[in-house]
């Protein structure tokens, strides 16, 4: 749950990997706004990367969950590791 809600309010496509985004993209290119929530991996700083070369509508929202590993880990309350 976020923001109080159990679903989301607008068009959402959650990918369960980022190699995923290449099949998505047809569909997320429609969208006149698009927020990501990518892990802060280099993968996920890839797929970001990939969406504004394609100059889309991209709004990264990463900021939200910083200090965790990913949105999920925000979500659940469960903060990164620190790197020794």
């Amino acid at each position: 749950m976020y923001y109080d809600l159990t679903v989301p309010n607008c068009p959402t496509i959650i990918l369960n990997s980022t190699g995923n985004l290449a099949k998505a993209l047809p569909a997320i290119s429609t969208f006149p706004r698009i927020n990501t929530y990518f892990d802060g991996d280099d993968a996920g700083r890839d797929a970001l990367q990939t969406l504004v070369t394609a100059n889309l509508p991209v709004i990264d929202r990463s900021d939200l969950y910083d200090g965790y590993n990913d949105f999920n880990a925000f979500l659940m309350g469960t903060a990164r590791k620190p790197v020794t």
